[in-house]
């Protein structure tokens, strides 16, 4: 795959990735976020959901992941599986390793700062170095 993009890309591409690791990531386990929008958002309206991501099941031999996203409703109803995801969950440092084998000239990865509390502040600077956390996202550029 990343021999086909690399070949797809114009002289002086660039391809970008996000990735998903940490401990967490290969847990059995299931996040839920409220989300509420602003006061007046939608003209007096009120309504809200529950976002639900499931990682549903992980297998440790062959990092094979089975994911799912629910909703659920202020009105009661539920919207199960609406995605279901199924991949292999590779580590930061594959994804580097395959880059680099098919080619491409430079990897970086962009890891996410803190803020004063610990948590993510959304601001990702190339690293070399990263901080060992229970579930993080990063991103990588591969240049051609």
């Amino acid at each position: 795959y990343f021999r086909s993009v690399r070949a797809s890309l114009a002289t002086g591409g660039v391809f970008f990735l996000d990735h998903y690791g940490g401990p967490e990531s290969m847990e059995e386990t299931r996040d839920e976020r409220e989300i509420v929008p602003d006061e007046g958002a939608y003209k007096g309206k009120k309504w809200g959901f529950t976002y639900i991501w499931d990682q549903h099941k992980y297998n440790p031999i062959t990092g094979e992941m089975e994911c799912h996203i629910h909703f659920a409703f202020k009105d009661g109803t539920k919207m199960r599986r609406a995605f279901s995801y199924t991949w292999r969950l590779w580590s930061l440092q594959e994804i580097q390793d395959c880059l680099r084998d098919a080619g491409f000239s430079k990897v970086t990865v962009y890891w996410e700062g803190t803020d004063d509390d610990g948590e993510g502040d959304g601001v990702f600077e190339p690293a070399t170095w990263g901080e060992v956390c229970p579930a993080y996202v990063t991103y990588i550029s591969a240049e051609k």
